[in-house]
Order: structure tokens, then C-alpha cells, then sequence
């Protein structure tokens, strides 16, 4: 199953379920930043695709394996899980609940951050979410990656007004 393949199976879903604006206000590979970490990696920052569905799958479960600081602690998601939360993701990035960003250095998935909007009277109360691949903390990608993505939730989801960290009890300060 090719590039093209999969990008048509995407602008077909999108279609399907009434986000055709949505098809012409967002690029499918929208790059919202590319950057270099301290140790001269390059890496991009860009919105996910139904295609990266297989490269969030393997990153989740080497975090899940690793049983660090995320929901995850030890079990393993499908190639198709992802592509259905993705999916899922997608439709709230359409409807300016959501902004979702993967780092990728290479063609190597290294990051992924999150902030979605809470429902009905937390509606201006975002939850933020962020991991790093092991083999690139410290390398001032993450904290990057905060400054992007509160920057594209200020612009893209209106009624945002406090974001939240959750955290677990155990995270050291």
C-alpha cells in the first residue's frame, strides 16, 4: 500500500464525515516547524495523518515497555488503533478542539504532544500532553515542542483558556 494509496484513503475519510473544509484549511503533511536539537539533529514538527498510524503504534509501545510516566504500562497497540484514534484526533483538530503534533527527526517518529479542549463546561480548559523518544531527551526538543504547540493552540482552538498538565504522583520534580 503506497503514499499516494493511503493519502487518497485520507481524503476520502475526510469527505465521508463532512470535513471537506477541512481538506482545503489543512495540509496533510502541514509542517509547523523544523529545527535543529543541541546536538545538531534535525527534526520538523508537523500535524499527524491516518499515514503515521504504524510509526505512533511502534513509538507508543517502545513508551509503554519502557512503563514511563504515561497511560500506557506495558500493553501494545495495533497498527489499527492508532489509525482509529488518529482518525478520532483528526475530526477534533477540525473542529478547533484539538491541536496534535508528532517530532519527527529523519523519517524516525520522536515525539508526540497534545492539547484537547475539555467538554461542556470545561470547554476553555485544555489538557496538555507531551513524551519524548528515550534517545532524544535532553536535547531541548521537548521544550521545543511545548512552545510550538502552545503557540498553535492559541491559534487554533478559540475558547482555550487555562491548559493543564496531568502528571503522575510518582514524577520526580
Amino acid at each position: 500500500m503506497g503514499t499516494d494509496y493511503i493519502k487518497k484513503d485520507y481524503y476520502e475519510w475526510l469527505m465521508a464525515n463532512g470535513l471537506g473544509e477541512f481538506c482545503y484549511n489543512f495540509s496533510m503533511e502541514s509542517i509547523v516547524y523544523e529545527g535543529t536539537s543541541h546536538s545538531g539533529k534535525h527534526f520538523l514538527i508537523r500535524y499527524p495523518t491516518l499515514a503515521d498510524a504504524r510509526a505512533m503504534s511502534e513509538y507508543i509501545n517502545v513508551l509503554s515497555d519502557e512503563r514511563t510516566f504515561i497511560t500506557f504500562q506495558g500493553e501494545h497497540l495495533s497498527e489499527a488503533d492508532e489509525k482509529e484514534f488518529i482518525a478520532k484526533e483528526l475530526e477534533k483538530i477540525a473542529d478547533h478542539k484539538s491541536v496534535f503534533l508528532l517530532v519527527f527527526s529523519e523519517s524516525t517518529l520522536i515525539g508526540i504532544s497534545n492539547i484537547t479542549s475539555g467538554e461542556r463546561t470545561s470547554f476553555h480548559v485544555g489538557t496538555f500532553g507531551i513524551s519524548i523518544a528515550p534517545d532524544f531527551r535532553g536535547e531541548g526538543i521537548g521544550k521545543t515542542l511545548m512552545e510550538v504547540i502552545h503557540k498553535e493552540a492559541e491559534e487554533r482552538i478559540p475558547t482555550l483558556r487555562i491548559i493543564d498538565l496531568a502528571v503522575f504522583a510518582t514524577n520526580q520534580l
